[in-house]
């Protein structure tokens, strides 16, 4: 049984295709598993934002859509000012990648 040139072309397509996805996913996690880092980042845009001390408990990385954040125990208007104006048990979040290169937060609406 011969196997037309298409198929094999197809074949190898396909398997490069899910290889080179595989090593963006793996590369992505690598820059970006630091979530201090991470943290850091969200806390300062925060604060911009709200003019507010933030603060996050910890955050947690996965794939889910795309790639996605929970942060835990978020707390805005901080203890400086008493009871605080916002507070979270956790927040769930997927982040746009390539803001992310440059050290760039936007999240995605859905």
């Amino acid at each position: 049984m011969a196997v037309s040139k298409k198929k094999i072309a197809l074949f190898y397509s396909l398997v490069s295709i899910l290889l080179l996805t595989i090593a963006l996913a793996g590369i992505l996690y690598v820059k970006f598993s630091d979530l201090e880092r991470f943290k850091e980042m969200a806390v300062d845009r925060l604060e911009d934002l709200t003019g507010k001390k933030v603060s996050i408990g910890s955050a947690e990385m996965d794939f889910v859509k795309g790639l996605s954040v929970k942060l835990k125990e978020v707390t805005i208007g901080g203890a400086y000012e008493g009871k605080p104006k916002f507070y979270a048990k956790s927040l769930w979040m997927v982040i746009k990648i390539l803001p992310l290169l440059d050290q760039r937060i936007e999240v995605k609406k859905n």
